[in-house]
């Protein structure tokens, strides 16, 4: 019958495991942090299990027996492989992995951007970053490694997502373009044409959506948005914006170095809280690393034009 591994043997086995390494009760007890005594008593209580000497004692020394010879292979090459296993665990705890998808717009613009000032607080974590589109099942997450998946999507109550990055959407353009055209900074004037469209936002958003959202919020009338260049990713229209085409939605958050670099301008002074914003799903919170959330994307209350970093 297969004796069961119970916790008492397992201490029993523990103390012979040490005793055998050192051939001393005394360097085990020291190993152990319990007394000799202590060490003594447990490999007694190993024999009368086992129903063998384990170790001849001497009057100054102990040596193993036959049977101690027999049993110290499989037991010392057992604990030392749990201590192996442990320590690779604890290499993990010490230099966590962090693994993050997000739009490449908001990677490029955003996130890439503050990856020093993470690093050098956080110099243990080795840091990886996917820009992506889709949203990723939990699953996927799991098996891919995925600790965060940040979305910019419209705020609602179904208690599904965490905001910690608000969105202000302001019209945008090169001070090249405003100065050849400059009717375009005139609301009466806008046409269509010098408008630059993100096609997709997020995954569901209807046509023009930031554009029409923007105009309704300041309350305009929103011109012909049949117009203008189209493009699958917020970067592009920003690019596009830099390069002189037009006018581009931009969102604060991603435009926010250029303006304070020059290399873009409002085209109006009005930003518009949009009605989506940086979510991350709660169903995360409970297995990403705490400190890594709340270190470094701890919700943003406030944005502003001033230069300040947020």
């Amino acid at each position: 019958m297969t004796r069961a591994l119970s916790a008492s043997l397992l201490t029993w086995l523990r103390c012979f495991d040490a005793a055998a390494r050192h051939l001393s009760f005394q360097n085990a007890a020291a190993e152990l942090a319990i007394t000799p005594g202590a060490v003594s008593q447990n490999i007694r209580n190993l024999e009368v299990a086992l129903g063998c000497v384990l170790f001849d004692r001497r009057h100054n020394s102990v040596v193993l027996s036959a049977a101690g010879v027999q049993l110290a292979p499989t037991v010392t090459v057992s604990y030392a492989s749990l201590r192996q296993a442990i320590a690779k665990f604890d290499e993990k705890r010490a230099n966590p992995k962090i693994s993050i998808s997000c739009s490449p717009s908001f990677a490029l613009q955003w996130l890439t951007p503050r990856i020093s000032r993470f690093v050098s607080t956080h110099p243990g974590v080795e840091l990886s970053i996917f820009g992506e589109f889709a949203s990723l099942p939990s699953e996927k997450m799991r098996l891919g490694g995925v600790n965060y998946a940040i979305r910019y999507e419209p705020v609602n109550d179904s208690g599904l997502a965490q905001t910690f990055l608000d969105e202000y959407l302001i019209a945008v353009a090169s001070p090249e373009f405003l100065a050849a055209t400059p009717e375009a900074a005139d609301f009466s004037n806008i046409d269509g044409r010098h408008l630059l469209h993100d096609n997709f936002p997020w995954g569901n958003a209807g046509s023009d959506e930031e554009w029409r959202f923007w105009f309704r919020s300041i309350g305009r009338d929103v011109p012909d948005l049949s117009k203008g260049s189209r493009f699958n990713m917020s970067q592009m229209a920003i690019a596009a914006a830099m390069a002189g085409e037009g006018i581009a939605i931009g969102r604060l958050a991603l435009v926010l170095n250029e303006l304070i670099a020059g290399r873009l301008i409002p085209v109006f002074d009005l930003a518009v809280k949009s009605s989506a914003a940086y979510q991350l799903p709660l169903w995360l919170m409970k297995s990403a690393p705490k400190s890594f959330l709340i270190g470094w994307f701890g919700r943003v209350k406030s944005l502003s034009l001033s230069g300040e970093k947020y």
